[in-house]
């Protein structure tokens, strides 16, 4: 198997583990050990000892097993008495992301500072020059910032040093977050606020420390499957990339562990094209000057609470999850529909969604298929796809709109579409999003995919497309 940093190794390893565990009814017994199974005696601790990584891994058993480790008010609970408390009908997590303060490093705060084996101390001293609030002095013979002065506004680090001597030093988790809704708290342990959060899952893909984790429904699924009930996969256009073999030896796999019935996502999404594009020539008919498409739940929830102006502006067309559930709904209305991606922001969409009962991500896939014997998939093909093998037919790229919207407008030439596609949620796509509230940049269709590459690179994907 490949990997890409040791958290996502050690979080595929314990979800492997369960899933198998659970198979062979020995889960009950096992689970208390995994982390010792995961960091036995000998082996070299990643934290201050083996005691400390083993209880960040029991908070990561946790969060798979679906509970909040951010908020736990009795860490001496056992792993097994969570378990207890699972079963195929338990309450779905309203919040599908949680924090182990356990496993956080407490980063240093965010700060710009000059290395000071690599400042030459120049005659130009360039960098003095450019700070606008005299923050940078020379002190014994190298340049100094002056954290209490310095605003952070990161002037100097733009081709200012010839020597690269200066250099920004991030906390990884706020970085990554467009919206500022993760921060450290008093005790300096990193702390979600919901309130801000899109659930775009970009704090989950950067932790180095993995503290970042996210509250899995897989035990409730094998519980499920295990009892036989019929369950419905909607099986997602970016699932379908991910493992190898393709469309066909996947839907195998899917029947061999017990989904009774599969809808394909991509035929919903192509619905739900089709939709967003009568809406746009509709509105732009009625005098509308912009149309916002609602197919990413990331970029919904930042509409919803951190871009309000944008509102009026947003697709009132359902996701295609959303469709496909339905659509499930209609045809198998006594079964349980379980719907299959790479995202964590569709977790807290299906809450909404009548037709969607659970949401499992294509790793947790990848574990159940390994731990039920897929027919067609064996534990040596959880291995991410060649990405010069993927399909990129529009439907299955999670980006079908303004393609679908080009084709229509072919029959009414008098309407104009100038279409932007916004390719991954940033510090600098917020500030193109303004643009567009303000006018200041012209477009009457905008198309916003929270994950840059689309979909399929999402914080839950296996295999990443060029």
């Amino acid at each position: 198997m490949e990997y890409s940093n040791s958290p996502e190794r050690q979080r595929r390893e314990l979800m492997i583990r369960l899933a198998c565990e659970f198979q062979k009814g020995t889960l009950k017994d096992t689970i208390d050990k995994l982390p010792c199974y995961v960091k036995p005696s000998g082996s070299k601790p990643l934290h201050c000892c083996l005691a400390h990584d083993r209880d960040v891994i029991r908070c990561r058993i946790m969060a798979l097993l679906g509970f909040d480790a951010q908020d736990e008010e009795d860490d001496s609970r056992f792993p097994h008495e969570y378990l207890e408390l699972v079963s195929a009908d338990s309450e779905r997590p309203e919040r599908p992301l949680t924090i182990a303060r356990s496993g956080c490093s407490s980063c240093p705060d965010a700060k710009i500072e000059v290395v000071q084996s690599l400042c030459r101390n120049c005659f130009a001293q360039t960098c003095i020059h450019v700070c606008p609030n005299n923050a940078i002095n020379i002190m014994r013979g190298k340049a100094f910032i002056n954290q209490d002065s310095c605003a952070q506004c990161g002037k100097c680090l733009i081709d200012v040093c010839l020597y690269n001597a200066i250099k920004r030093f991030p906390i990884p988790c706020e970085a990554a977050c467009p919206v500022g809704a993760i921060k450290k708290n008093e005790q300096g342990f990193a702390e979600i606020d919901f309130k801000k959060c899109t659930f775009c899952g970009k704090c989950f893909r950067a932790c180095p420390y993995g503290a970042v984790m996210q509250r899995s429904e897989m035990m409730p699924v094998l519980k499920l499957l295990s009892e036989g009930r019929q369950a419905v996969a909607l099986v997602a256009p970016s699932t379908l990339n991910q493992f190898p073999g393709g469309r066909e030896k996947l839907f195998k796999s899917l029947r061999k562990v017990g989904f009774a019935e599969i809808v394909e996502v991509a035929e919903a999404a192509e619905t739900a094209a089709g939709m967003a594009a009568e809406e746009f020539i509709r509105k732009m008919k009625l005098g509308g000057k912009l149309v916002a498409d609602s197919s990413c739940p990331a970029f919904v929830e930042l509409v919803r609470r951190h871009l309000p102006a944008m509102r009026p502006y947003l697709s009132s067309v359902p996701s295609a999850m959303a469709l496909a559930g339905k659509k499930a709904r209609e045809l198998y209305p006594d079964a349980v529909n379980v719907f299959i991606g790479p995202c964590i922001a569709k977790r807290f969409e299906s809450l909404s969604c009548p037709g969607v009962d659970r949401v499992i991500t294509v790793e947790e896939l990848g574990a159940i298929l390994i731990a039920l014997g897929g027919a067609e998939l064996e534990p040596q093909d959880y291995i991410p796809r060649d990405p010069d093998e993927m399909e990129h037919d529009f439907s299955r790229t999670c980006a079908a709109t303004g393609a679908m919207l080009a084709a229509a407008l072919e029959s009414e030439p008098e309407l104009e579409l100038q279409e932007k596609f916004i390719d991954g949620i940033n510090a600098q796509t917020l500030k193109l999003l303004h643009l567009f509230l303000f006018g200041r940049s012209h477009a009457n269709f905008i198309e916003v995919l929270g994950c840059s590459g689309g979909c399929q690179n999402g914080p839950c994907s296996l295999a990443i497309p060029n």
